[in-house]
């Protein structure tokens, strides 16, 4: 790491710009003499750790779990933490103190909803939103089905439902959840978090008094038919946002009035006079990041960004790297790397703190790589480096051209042929835009002969599916599917 200078708030927070992640709260930004800056996102990298595209060292920090002292090796890919900075020069950065609460722990009672990209599960009454580009530890996303005990990290939604940025198994499952008070009463000593009926007769309580709309964690004791019998409340209190506190905040919209007033995570923004991105979407329940300084009890925000997941994967060996372009080159086709894509390094005999990011990636690494669609281009939110053994090709993404005659499609970038493939009597349903998952061999630096094919359900909410030129994803019109490989489609090298 280069020499770091100590800077000044102001300088710091021009200097925090563009990176953003997971938080749910800005806990602990407190008056040491002068406004702070927390940066607050999901880890994504680690050497020490990658918070919103800030490589932060945290290794003389102050780190905590839950409230109570840990140690470096606590702090986890995924995790949503919030990291005071000490100093800062460019993007490198020294942690005053590191703070990561978790949302909750259980066993899945129950899965509401479901399909390739997402599901929806019930823990304690909690409804838990995941996607499978986020963080997972010791459980797959293909293993979150009923009894699974899991710990989730992520921020609330404006519907207060969990959307998980981590998801690790839980081999011994105590009961923990962190939500707002309501239906209080004190008669028979009871309270809701959502649908968790919480008894606080005989808790220990600390931190405070409960009241309506108290945010809360609660831990341990007995889950019954009734609800939690809870062996510890604690009062989770949200210190005041002093005046020229410099804030980097990512969470989901609740109440939205017009660009200049929205609230994010129980933050007050205007975005007014912000650079923009992707906000063309921008109401309650969109998850965006945003970033500015607070003046009057306001975030005057300096740049806001919609965020997306990456509901398009592809494992394939690496082609490329271009490092300063940020470019990793898979089957022939451009991704591209930003300062919010995460890192994970599956292979093994590196170390679990190992540091992984693009820099370490080479060409002929095996991956696993996430991604959605900005307009034409493939933008990574996640890539994971596998076992070189693990030389499976697959593609899960947007049909974006159909060629009866010769028995093939292309999707995202890649020519699929599927004479002789287990579903490709689907051939003669699909349309343009429908989303597919094949398996196969690579023929050729676009080909793939395909091994299997089926359709591939994603959220119907889902953003960044396909790209613009698709009609289906409201792009321009359809500029027709037939002539084969390497005439129309050619141009628009999809």
């Amino acid at each position: 790491m280069r020499p770091i200078r100590h800077l000044a708030t102001p300088l710091l927070a021009m200097l925090l710009g563009g990176c953003l992640g997971d938080s749910d709260s800005v806990a602990g930004i407190e008056g040491t003499g002068s406004p702070a800056t927390v940066v607050s996102g999901s880890v994504t990298a680690y050497g020490s750790i990658y918070v919103n595209g800030v490589h932060v060292e945290i290794d003389t920090a102050d780190v905590s779990v839950n409230g109570a002292p840990a140690g470096v090796e606590d702090i986890q890919l995924g995790m949503v933490v919030d990291v005071e900075l000490a100093e800062l020069d460019g993007d490198q950065a020294v942690a005053d103190e590191v703070r990561y609460t978790r949302l909750l722990q259980g066993s899945i009672e129950s899965v509401t909803e479901s399909s390739d990209a997402r599901k929806a599960l019930k823990v304690l009454g909690q409804t838990v939103i995941v996607y499978d580009d986020i963080q997972f530890d010791g459980v797959a996303f293909e293993a979150l089905s009923e009894g699974v005990g899991i710990d989730v990290s992520g921020h609330v939604d404006d519907s207060d439902r969990l959307v998980a940025s981590r998801v690790s198994a839980a081999e011994s499952v105590t009961p923990e959840v962190v939500g707002v008070v309501e239906a209080l009463d004190e008669q028979t000593q009871r309270f809701l978090i959502n649908d968790l009926w919480v008894s606080f007769s005989g808790s220990d309580i600390t931190g405070g008094e409960l009241a309506e709309g108290t945010k809360v964690r609660v831990s341990g004791g007995v889950l019954n038919e009734d609800g939690l019998a809870a062996e510890a409340v604690s009062i989770l209190s949200r210190p005041e946002l002093e005046d020229g506190t410099t804030l980097s905040q990512e969470g989901v919209v609740g109440r939205f009035g017009t660009i200049g007033d929205f609230d994010v995570a129980g933050v007050r923004v205007n975005a007014s006079e912000a650079e923009l991105d992707g906000t063309e979407a921008l109401s309650s329940g969109v998850r965006v990041a945003v970033k500015g300084t607070m003046v009057e009890g306001v975030l005057m925000a300096e740049q806001l960004r919609v965020l997306r997941n990456g509901v398009n994967r592809i494992r394939t060996e690496v082609g490329a790297v271009e490092e300063q372009a940020g470019v990793v080159t898979l089957m022939g086709r451009a991704y591209h790397v930003t300062d919010l894509t995460a890192f994970e390094d599956a292979a093994a005999g590196r170390g679990r703190h190992s540091e992984f990011n693009l820099s370490q990636l080479r060409a002929g690494d095996a991956v696993e790589v996430f991604a959605f669609y900005r307009g034409e281009e493939l933008v990574v939110t996640r890539i994971k480096r596998l076992e070189p053994a693990d030389q499976r090709i697959e593609i899960r993404g947007p049909v974006t051209a159909i060629y009866p005659e010769n028995q093939s499609i292309r999707v995202t970038g890649v020519t699929v042929w599927l004479n002789g493939a287990e579903g490709a009597e689907l051939l003669s349903e699909l349309r343009r835009g429908d989303q597919v998952q094949v398996e196969g061999q690579l023929t050729g630096q676009e080909q793939l002969e395909a091994s299997s094919l089926r359709l591939s359900e994603l959220p119907a909410n889902a953003k960044g599916g396909c790209p613009d030129f698709v009609p289906q994803c409201g792009g321009r019109p359809d500029v027709g599917a037939g002539g084969g490989p390497g005439t129309q489609e050619q141009a628009l090298r999809f």
